[in-house]
């Protein structure tokens, strides 16, 4: 049933969150046949509010309803992605310019690990600007650009920092 029902349902999302300038970023069903649990995680060029969130689960509400008839008692979320969701598209990267990245890439044979503030980015690479965190106040030491072809990289994430 989990199959069939994101076939039937990822359409109405993607159209409900195109209408406000999103994409579906995740479309998960699990749960059980009687009780599913339905997750749309919408995403965009922008930051995704609650009332993005609300608009879509109001589209997909019904659909659902119709979907699964009476006796399903199903939940629907539908949620923006949080900090710990990897970094995959473009849109997410342009979002991300001035934000700090942990990047992991390969190189020659080895998995190397980078944190810094990405200030650039193309179809073939991403430029960071290495930075050392220091004491509370200060600003943080600059180390240098570095850039990574995106072929090498394994993943993109970005870093939650408190100050």
């Amino acid at each position: 049933m989990a199959t069939k029902l994101i076939d039937t349902i990822r359409p109405v999302a993607e159209s409900a969150a195109a209408e406000r300038g999103l994409y579906v970023l995740h479309c998960i069903v699990r749960g059980t046949d009687s009780r599913p649990v339905i997750e749309i995680t919408i995403d965009g060029d922008r930051l995704v509010g609650v009332e993005d969130c609300e608009i879509v689960s109001k589209a997909l509400q019904s659909f659902a309803d119709e979907q699964l008839g009476q006796n399903v008692n199903y939940r629907l979320d539908v949620l923006s992605p949080g900090i710990d969701e990897p970094i995959i598209y473009d849109y997410q990267l342009k979002r991300s310019i001035g934000r700090i990245l942990r990047i992991s890439y390969t190189d020659d044979l080895s998995i190397r690990e980078v944190t810094g503030r990405l200030v650039a980015f193309n179809e073939s690479e991403l430029t960071i600007e290495q930075e050392k965190l220091t004491s509370k106040g200060q600003s943080p030491k600059k180390l240098g650009a570095l850039t990574v072809p995106r072929e090498s990289i394994t993943s993109v994430r970005q870093i939650a920092m408190i100050r």
